[in-house]
């Protein structure tokens, strides 16, 4: 009976040990009963070389709703109200945390949400800033992060703001400031690689662009597509959220350059969308209707917008925005004009075409002088 008992013993010390050895965090709302809502979660999950991506919801009913989602790195989780273009909020977990979630109403920004010390620290600045950061106006969000960050050096909560909510774009001279103003330990490499593996931080504008490698991207069709610059003569990225007012007069113009592309024989071009918003089922209702049906143009998404693994370095500052690439992975245009880009793209394809006619005739020399 002793023997047996101790049996029953261990086999209960191993369903524990197995269970906190689960590559998962568990979600648990609790929240007034007035508050009926699905919110979208992203999050960076299972391999940091890989920068796997997994969307999953938590469905709120009466205030109460709950979700399992499984990482096998710290992951920085991206909250949004289903149908918003943007997240509202962002939390940190790590394998075997319970994150709670408590509040007043079904504003995300006035949530307090727990699970570790810097939720908890995070989600009271939050709700501290919370009007600035409704307001999404990098002049307004800025200077909340900036005194926080001044007053915090060693905190990695102020690594965390200037990562997830300083709009580089307003004030990148004071971004680089305040990022060198930190102590290393707020600089824990660990939390930037869980906020989108932004581990190629750069603290100016650089004065030349970076050469692009292969980007992977999220495809229509719930698949992974890979962008390979190598893949065509020009390869033109168009970086959107939402419906700017200029949205339909960009798509024209990527319509009238394909259809060219078309028509002329010997040049390649890629054409790729990338959307920056949060929420996937925007990004796919939008770009339904944007459909060229054409060869060579993608729709792709980036979840965690700019601070998406693939294009984090490329220092996309505002949307919409253009970069040509050429068949090396040079940037011979970044900008936020169509026309510009455009033009860029033909002088591309038509040095590509000058090359490929003169290689015929090389090879024709080089076997008429062959012994």
């Amino acid at each position: 009976m002793k023997h047996f008992s101790l049996l029953i013993a261990a086999f209960l010390a191993a369903l524990v040990l197995t269970g906190c050895g689960k590559n998962e965090f568990h979600v648990e709302a609790s929240l007034p009963a007035s508050v009926t809502q699905v919110y979208e979660l992203t999050y960076y999950a299972s391999d940091s070389k890989k920068g796997w991506i997994t969307e999953t919801v938590l469905s709120v009913t009466q205030g109460k709703g709950a979700v399992t989602c499984v990482t096998r790195n710290p992951s920085m989780v991206w909250v949004a109200v289903t149908g918003s273009a943007v997240p509202a909020v962002a939390f940190y977990a790590e394998r075997g945390d319970k994150i709670t979630i408590s509040g007043k109403d079904a504003d995300p920004l006035t949530w307090d949400i727990g699970g570790n010390d810097l939720n908890e620290r995070w989600s009271k600045w939050r709700q501290q800033n919370a009007a600035a950061l409704r307001s999404r106006q990098g002049k307004l969000i800025n200077p909340a992060v900036a005194k926080y960050v001044k007053a915090n050096k060693s905190d990695i909560l102020s690594t965390v703001l200037l990562l997830t909510s300083y709009v580089r774009s307003v004030n990148e001279k004071e971004f680089a400031e305040l990022w060198n103003m930190l102590d290393a330990d707020a600089r824990d490499q660990e939390m930037i690689t869980a906020i989108g593996r932004a581990d190629k931080l750069a603290s100016a504008p650089v004065d030349k662009p970076l050469c692009i490698t292969d980007l992977k991207l999220h495809a229509m069709g719930e698949s992974i597509a890979t962008v390979r610059p190598a893949d065509a003569d020009a390869l033109l990225l168009y970086f959107w959220q939402g419906n700017e007012p200029q949205r339909h007069a960009d798509i024209d113009s990527l319509r009238a350059v394909m259809k060219e592309q078309r028509e002329r024989a010997g040049k390649r071009l890629t054409a790729v969308d990338v959307a920056l918003t949060a929420d996937s089922m925007s990004w796919l209702n939008t770009v339904r209707l944007d459909s060229a049906d054409c060869q060579g143009w993608l729709h792709t998404w980036a979840p965690g917008g700019r601070m998406h693994s693939s294009i984090y370095t490329l220092d996309i500052p505002a949307t919409p925005w253009f970069v040509v690439v050429d068949s090396r992975g040079n940037q011979a245009y970044r900008g936020p004009e169509s026309k510009a880009a455009l033009k860029q793209v033909r002088a591309l394809l038509s040095k590509a075409k000058t090359q490929k006619d003169k290689a015929p005739e090389d090879k024709t020399t080089a076997k008429e002088t062959r012994p």
